[in-house]
């Protein structure tokens, strides 16, 4: 082997890439030529050097950094570029059939979170509401109606669910209605029954209710009242009438 040819494969032996004929007869070649010797062990002291690494103090390593960020000229703009060149390059380059399939893959992946979803229980997110009146003035005889102003009142889900488990278990059509009068904390008691049920079991159930609520808006108000209806009108229906 050549002087030239064993300086232009030195680099492949010291990075063990030669093949170990070719390494054996440059090893011949570094024992018998001083020259070739030389540039070898100059070669082999820099890669050992370079080998170890030297950690430099935290100030030291961001002063580097920041004379490179300058000199680069690297900021928000370059960064999104090479972020949006990096998305678009990956979408380009890919296999049309597999882009098809990442692209099918979202309304399916979205249909079964949707039907994950629906397995839960619904949570009411607003409490059912139905109007309160409250008494400005009352009639002077029977011939006159008493003037009464509608106003808001708020009725929680547990207590509507209570009068109607008392509902299903009623057999038969019944009803009831009467009018409920607000206390001055804000719950309600049954103050004149226009139609009694044929279930006593009904009319406890709608008392506790109406005890048991909390009218937020019947603060401040003079004589509030409330007419209460309730008609189960057919035993086979899916859902009683309130």
């Amino acid at each position: 082997m050549k002087c030239h040819e064993t300086r232009n494969k030195i680099h492949d032996y010291l990075d063990g890439e030669l093949p170990s004929n070719e390494a054996a007869i440059l090893e011949e070649h570094l024992a018998e030529c001083q020259s070739c010797r030389e540039h070898w062990d100059g070669l082999h002291w820099i890669k050992q050097e370079l080998g170890v690494r030297e950690h430099l103090p935290a100030p030291a390593q961001q002063h580097i950094w920041d004379q490179v960020h300058v000199k680069a000229g690297y900021g928000w703009p370059n960064w999104l570029y090479g972020q949006w060149d990096g998305f678009r390059t990956y979408w380009r380059d890919m296999e049309p059939l597999t882009l098809w399939s990442k692209l099918s893959a979202i309304p399916v992946t979205l249909s079964f979170f949707i039907m994950i979803l629906m397995q839960f229980p619904l949570v009411p997110f607003q409490q059912w509401s139905y109007p309160a009146f409250e008494m400005r003035r009352m009639p002077s005889s029977v011939f006159l109606e008493p003037l009464l102003t509608e106003v808001q009142a708020r009725h929680t889900y547990a207590d509507i669910d209570e009068i109607m488990s008392a509902a299903w278990k009623i057999p038969y059509e019944d009803k009831l209605s009467l009018v409920a009068q607000i206390t001055p904390a804000g719950h309600a008691e049954i103050d004149y029954v226009l139609e009694y049920p044929k279930s006593q079991d009904l009319l406890t159930a709608v008392d506790d209710s109406l005890r048991s609520s909390q009218f937020q808006s019947a603060q401040n108000i003079r004589k509030p009242l409330v007419i209460y209806s309730f008609q189960k009108i057919d035993v086979y229906s899916d859902h009683p009438d309130l």
